[in-house]
């Protein structure tokens, strides 16, 4: 078999998904740190042109100062993903190569999703922690709440976001703090944020890890 053929068959059989990562020319939703012209319901994203849209569906429901729930109906103008993949290496060396994809969080058709955020945990020891917020965007979460900060002297199951939100995700087994769902763990995720609002996650999943939201709190 030629070094050609080995590196084809390599790349049908054996290509798998490398850590995801978000380039700002490509971020979804609102970031914190993100210049935008905004009008009633629309947001254009000013470094990377990104449209987003947001549709109440229904009214919202507010159950506290600052703390209310609602659906709404998102779009992002941002369709598509770029994930990378790599093939097992052959004489010639890696081959790495570039997949476009229409995101796969649109679950109302492209580019559009209704959710009321979820969290997604690593798949890989190179894959980090994602929260996908119901604004369509995405927040990688990091042990450190700083780049460029040793992560040898971080916190065990406790993240955070580098994007200047400012979200905390920690793990917990508390009875005070994770409610009990059936079926799930008794250990769940608690998403904080600066307001001190907290968003609870269990894990739904039997198979694959599926961490959804079942409670919010301020």
């Amino acid at each position: 078999m030629t070094a050609r053929a080995f590196r084809i068959l390599c790349s049908l059989l054996l290509a798998l998904p490398a850590a995801a990562q978000q380039y700002p020319s490509q971020a979804r939703g609102l970031g914190a740190a993100v210049a935008y012209q905004s009008g009633d319901l629309d947001h254009v994203n000013l470094f990377n042109g990104q449209l987003s849209l947001t549709l109440p569906l229904g009214r919202g429901y507010p159950v506290g100062p600052g703390l209310g729930y609602g659906l709404a109906l998102t779009y992002t103008s941002n369709l598509w993903s770029f994930n990378n993949f790599r093939t097992c290496s052959s004489p010639g060396g890696t081959t790495s190569y570039y997949l476009p994809e229409i995101d796969e969080k649109a679950n109302a058709g492209p580019g559009w999703r209704v959710s009321v955020g979820k969290l997604e945990a690593p798949v890989s020891p190179d894959t980090r922690w994602h929260y996908f917020p119901p604004d369509g965007g995405e927040v990688l979460l990091y042990p450190t709440l700083h780049p460029g900060i040793p992560a040898a002297g971080a916190q065990p199951n406790v993240f955070f976001a580098n994007n200047g939100s400012y979200l905390r995700l920690r793990q917990s087994s508390s009875t005070s703090q994770c409610h009990t769902v059936p079926g799930t763990p008794s250990t769940c995720r608690l998403l904080e944020f600066p307001s001190g609002e907290v968003h609870e996650f269990h894990n739904f999943g039997i198979q694959a890890q599926d961490w959804r939201l079942t409670r919010m709190r301020d």
